[in-house]
């Protein structure tokens, strides 16, 4: 990432991160955009233990 002090993987008050939220809001590119990253944790689960790439299969699916 351009800015060494952001952390892609930061979770809000509901343990989302960046890429859960773009998945979970189904942005594609934004999702693309993040997964270029190798720190992003595309694996990384929420309270509610959702993943986002499972919640993006999910809404490819609808």
């Amino acid at each position: 990432m351009s800015n060494r002090n952001l952390n892609p993987n930061e979770i809000d008050v509901y343990g989302r991160t960046a890429v859960s939220l773009a998945a979970q809001y189904g942005d594609d590119e934004i999702m693309e955009v993040l997964l270029a990253y190798e720190e992003v944790d595309a694996e990384a689960r929420d309270d509610d233990h959702a993943v986002a790439s499972v919640v993006c299969g999910r809404i490819r699916q609808s």
